[in-house]
């Protein structure tokens, strides 16, 4: 056996070794996005949840139901539907179109109409 044979083995077991280690390590960034990914989706879709509930609630009470609100992010009502972060839901009721900051929000019932507005 010649000595350069044993260093060509040796190249490609530590070329190997690498590969395995890159492949662990791409693995793994790939899990942890997916991971940040899924909790900020969560997050956006929790918010859209409690205010298309708040919505469907104030309608439901009738003319002159108020409720105030902390919005935790920014959201757009538009026609039946709710837009935050990257996610969207829908309520039941009639709302006015609005675009809410991230804060305090009123929510009421004017004449059977939910009105949504930064405080």
């Amino acid at each position: 056996m010649e000595k350069g044979q044993v260093s060509i083995e040796m190249i490609f077991f530590v070329a190997i070794l690498f590969l395995l280690f890159l492949l662990v390590l791409v693995n793994n960034f790939d899990q942890d996005y997916l991971k940040r990914a899924f909790e900020s989706n969560s997050i956006d879709l929790g918010v859209c949840n409690r205010l298309s509930y708040l919505i469907s609630s104030v309608y439901a009470g009738g003319s002159g139901e108020k409720v105030s609100y902390v919005l935790d992010k920014n959201a757009v009502v538009d026609q039946n539907f709710i837009y935050t972060g990257g996610v969207y839901c829908s309520f039941i009721g009639i709302a006015t179109d609005s675009n809410l900051a991230a804060g305090n929000v009123s929510v009421k019932n004017l004449n059977g109409t939910v009105v949504l507005q930064n405080e």
